[in-house]
């Protein structure tokens, strides 16, 4: 018992001493407030959260007058945020939602502010086509690319409530249930089976259409009806070739930029009937498991709209094998050897690559799965690509891709297309040198932006790879550098809005900018922005 109240008093001794402050101790004083008015916001939970691998954590809560103190800081940089429920830190320079602290040796400060901003709603009903309230049905925020966030459903009245919502345009959707994908029912009734649409404010089936509800700091927008819109049944047929008959768990795979859904439905004999497939652009495939590997068929684009889609074939392509050949346009886009010595640093200078990334959706892309180093005569050699398109990426800088040629179809630009396979032809890589730039102010009507958001999207958008951000500097000015010669479209863009990562600048068309780049350029792109939200 002796030792082990010993070891128990040890134990609070050395507590003690550890939650005791050392003499060189910090301490951060200051206040929670409400960004618009300057009230003092209590309970809110201020965060000091250390920098660097071995850094401390703090925290506390403010009191009924806003403010907090915390004291025993290590010295050390820091970033602070305050959290309460119903509000959110709004971004500050350079978009940062959080407050730099630097905390020297000894320092007490006690002018820390931290300010809260209240959060908007969002509020309406969803009625069917004949103006009937529907229940039960989920509303949503829709942020592009099949992402969807801040999640309601309406009751009996088909009234609905979206809260906790940063000022921004929001384009809001409601869907019912979806149906099974089963033929229509027989009815003998004299009535049909009714198929609504996921249908966004006000009463359009697609993203770029939808009207978009402008929700500032704090505001609750009340009266948002949403009509649905009906759809036909339509049916996706076709036949997966080459599945072996004893295969089962046979899916289609419905892909679009950043989600995938699969779906059962393939008989035995590969044959498939999907009904019920809500309307929108996918990338479909199909797949299965067979001796432990993942098959999947190439992918087909595909588009749900009024009319039914038959006669699909959807085909297992080989893996390719490719010999290819990288052709300098100029000396500069040559990979320049490592200086001495940096090689005796790291041992041996690491050899250029070429590298296939893929760029459709649903398609597994590995890391490093498609790398090959590139030989002293430009040569390269990649093993078991499987079909769909890739983007031919380059490891050494001040060089990009031009043009990529597959046995005689040339294809301008980085994106190469795999989807029926290689056929065995040679692959052949033009590269030329030097990027262009662009530089530029975002203003608006009160002057110039800090922590404006820039996006640069190519014309020939494919995928993401295709979509470049910036932010501004404390003076509304931004910089994008190693810009791949083309054409482009550039807007400042409100930050809340995924549409840039899906190709559509739609929205900012009577701001944008349509620029040209060319090796070695450096473009100014001054950007207007829209009013800010408050």
């Amino acid at each position: 018992m002796r030792g082990l109240k010993s070891s128990i008093g040890l134990a609070l001794a050395a507590a003690a001493l550890a939650q005791a402050p050392a003499e060189n101790a910090a301490s951060v004083e200051g206040a929670a407030i409400h960004s618009v008015s300057g009230a003092p916001i209590a309970r809110a939970h201020i965060s000091l959260r250390g920098l660097g691998p071995n850094a401390k954590n703090y925290g506390a809560l403010s009191t009924a007058e806003g403010k907090f103190s915390i004291t025993g800081v290590a010295p050390g940089s820091y970033q602070a945020t305050a959290e309460r429920v119903g509000f959110f830190m709004p971004a500050g320079f350079g978009g940062s939602t959080t407050v730099a602290v630097a905390l020297r040796s000894g320092e007490k400060r006690d002018d820390l502010k931290l300010p809260l901003a209240p959060l908007g709603a969002i509020s309406g009903r969803v009625l069917d086509a004949e103006g009937e309230p529907v229940e039960a049905a989920s509303v949503t925020i829709d942020l592009g690319q099949g992402i969807s966030a801040i999640y309601g459903t309406t009751d009996d009245k088909g009234q609905f409530r979206l809260e906790g919502l940063q000022p921004g345009n929001y384009r809001v959707k409601a869907a019912v249930a979806a149906l099974l994908s089963t033929p229509p029912e027989v009815r003998s009734d004299g009535t049909v089976e009714v198929r609504y649409v996921p249908t966004y404010y006000a009463g359009v089936t697609d993203y770029k259409s939808a009207t978009r509800i402008e929700v500032k700091t704090g505001a609750d927008i009340e009266g948002v009806e949403i009509r649905l819109v009906r759809a036909p049944m339509v049916r996706l047929s076709g036949r997966v070739i080459g599945v072996p008959p004893e295969t089962r768990g046979v899916n289609l795979l419905f892909s679009q930029t950043t989600s995938s859904r699969g779906m059962a439905g393939v008989k035995n004999d590969g044959t498939f009937q999907i009904w019920n497939v809500d309307p929108a652009r996918y990338l479909l495939s199909a797949t299965w498991e067979s001796g432990g590997q993942r098959v999947q068929t190439a992918p087909v684009d595909i588009e749900i709209g009024q009319t039914s889609i038959e006669n699909l074939e959807l085909r297992v392509i080989p893996p390719s094998d490719i010999a290819g050949q990288v052709v300098f346009e100029d000396d500069q886009a040559r990979p320049q050897a490592a200086p001495q010595n940096q090689t005796a640093q790291q041992g041996s200078a690491r050899a250029p690559t070429v590298e296939l990334r893929t760029v459709d959706p649903g398609v597994p892309n590995a890391a490093g799965a498609h790398v090959s180093d590139l030989a002293a005569d430009g040569s390269f050699h990649l093993t078991g690509v499987p079909a769909a398109r890739y983007r031919v990426m380059l490891s050494w800088p001040r060089a990009w891709v031009k043009a990529v040629t597959l046995g005689t179809e040339r294809m301008e630009g980085n994106v190469l297309n795999l989807r029926g396979g290689s056929g065995g032809a040679s692959l052949t890589v033009l590269v030329s040198s030097g990027f262009g730039s662009i530089t530029g102010t975002v203003t608006d009507d009160a002057g110039p932006v800090a922590g404006a958001r820039v996006a640069l999207v190519r014309d020939d958008f494919v995928s993401l790879g295709d979509v470049t951000f910036a932010t501004t500097d404390g003076e509304g000015l931004y910089k994008i550098a190693n810009v791949r010669p083309g054409a482009y479209r550039i807007a400042a863009v409100e930050e809340n809005d995924n549409a840039p990562r899906a190709g559509s600048l739609d929205a900012y068309e009577d701001i944008l900018v349509r620029i040209e780049v060319h090796s070695g350029d450096t473009l100014t792109g001054n950007l207007k922005r829209h009013p800010p939200i408050r």
